[in-house]
């Protein structure tokens, strides 16, 4: 079974990546719709965990499988996914788009300019920005990436769990 969840995860975090490159490449996304799309992205390629858990439930464990259970594949699922995913966002930074900080402070700084603020406020979050930015790693990117697919992971897991978990009829 673990073997099946691995595939599973395996499945959705090429989904996502393939997404995530594509958006890259293809649709050449400003930074808002990126994020609208990375988002969206992950969570239709994590809607895999049905499909994974199911198949286990029926084929595995002949059609019963208790919400904890279903849970935990469904989290193992998000985990694969999310270190895929994380992979990729690691090596986009470092190699495929090194310039990535910059670009992105830039466009936060933008963001700032145009937010009504103080120009001191500006200032503070354009050096806050910089700073945050500058302490970055690609090991960061990976954690962050893969967190945010683990977060949204577990509540997919749940809903997910709630919709698939049934009982043995004859435990009564």
């Amino acid at each position: 079974m673990i073997k099946i969840a691995g595939k599973y995860g395996l499945l959705s975090g090429i989904m996502m990546a393939a997404l995530f490159l594509l958006s890259w490449y293809a649709f050449h996304l400003d930074f808002s719709a990126s994020e609208i799309f990375g988002y969206t992205s992950i969570v239709v390629s994590l809607f895999i965990i049905y499909f994974g858990v199911k198949n286990i439930r029926d084929k595995q464990l002949g059609g019963v499988i208790s919400f904890q259970t279903a849970l935990l594949y469904g989290c193992l699922i998000s985990v694969v996914a999310g270190v895929i995913l994380g992979a990729i966002d690691a090596l986009y930074v470092a190699v495929l788009n090194p310039g990535f900080e910059q670009q992105y402070a830039a466009y936060l700084a933008e963001q700032a300019k145009n937010s009504g603020k103080s120009p001191a406020e500006i200032e503070a979050d354009i050096k806050a920005t910089n700073a945050l930015m500058q302490s970055f790693t690609p090991f960061t990117y990976f954690l962050l990436m893969f967190a945010t697919v683990a977060i949204i992971g577990i509540v997919e897991s749940i809903i997910f769990s709630f919709m698939l978990r049934r009982s043995d009829p004859r435990q009564g």
